[in-house]
């Protein structure tokens, strides 16, 4: 339809050809602004997975980047510095999904993940002290689909962790519930 409203003289004869050429225009857009972005911060030994599509969890689209990790100790560092080159992003996007990797791996089923409007303040200094802004989530469903190359590794000392964190929160839960109630 948009062809419709921006070229109303174009013959449209085949709706198919011209609506998947539009898809792939849009695709090619959007890798070369994520490559745009972060390309000067590989000239400073930054090692990214990019990305071949958005991710798009309708209606909601989300930008997912790989970046291998360069010192455990640094990574909030390295996290701050790419979200700052994303946050002049030309295409509009809901979520930033950064997935740290080691030798092209991801070894827990966690990534980062940030709101566009989160990504707005905190490089305008708004959000310095909120821990909330960039949160530890589920990878997203489709991650595989926009980041192919990214491999997955299981460590079951990962999944022992994750469970530890699980029983702990419900344990947690019922003990606050118990407070609260014994105090009315």
């Amino acid at each position: 339809m948009d062809i419709r409203f921006e070229e109303p003289e174009r013959p449209l004869y085949d709706f198919r050809r011209l609506i998947k050429e539009r898809r792939e225009q849009r695709r090619r857009t959007f890798v070369e602004a994520v490559h745009t972005a972060l390309g000067p911060l590989e000239e400073h030994g930054f090692v990214f997975h990019y990305p071949q599509d958005r991710l798009v969890d309708f209606p909601l689209i989300s930008i997912c980047v790989g970046f291998e990790v360069l010192n455990f100790e640094l990574v909030v560092e390295q996290l701050a510095v790419i979200i700052s080159r994303l946050a002049p992003f030309p295409i509009e996007y809901h979520f930033l999904y950064l997935i740290p990797l080691l030798d092209g791996a991801i070894y827990s089923p966690r990534v980062w993940r940030i709101s566009a409007d989160s990504v707005a303040k905190l490089v305008a200094g708004e959000s310095k002290d909120d821990p909330s802004v960039i949160l530890p989530v589920e990878e997203p469903e489709n991650l595989t689909k926009v980041l192919p190359n990214i491999r997955h590794v299981v460590l079951p000392e990962l999944d022992l962790f994750s469970q530890f964190y699980i029983v702990y929160a419900a344990l947690n839960s019922i003990r606050n519930t118990a407070q609260a109630v014994s105090r009315s």
